[in-house]
């Protein structure tokens, strides 16, 4: 099972089953993502993993200001915020 960070179960379901839905939509090109409030990251690792167990590619932006002051654990493609 994929962790995908502070989001419920359901709600990784929801983001799995659309990630699939544009997938069968827009061929094989790489999927251009982007995590508005990243928190440690937790949830960027867990898609860029979902995209990758089927098949695709993913670039990942992240943005995020920093208040929380938590650690990231993931190394975004592009990260905009403080780290």
């Amino acid at each position: 099972m994929i962790k995908y960070g502070l989001i419920s179960q359901t709600d990784a379901r929801t983001l799995e089953a659309t990630i699939d839905l544009i997938c069968e939509n827009f061929g094989d090109k790489t999927l251009f993502i982007t995590e508005v409030g990243v928190y440690g990251g937790d949830t960027g690792r867990g898609i860029k993993e979902y995209v990758a167990n089927i098949g695709r590619r993913a670039f990942l932006t992240g943005i995020d200001n920093g208040k929380d002051n938590e650690t990231l654990r993931f190394d975004y493609d592009i990260f905009y915020g403080r780290n």
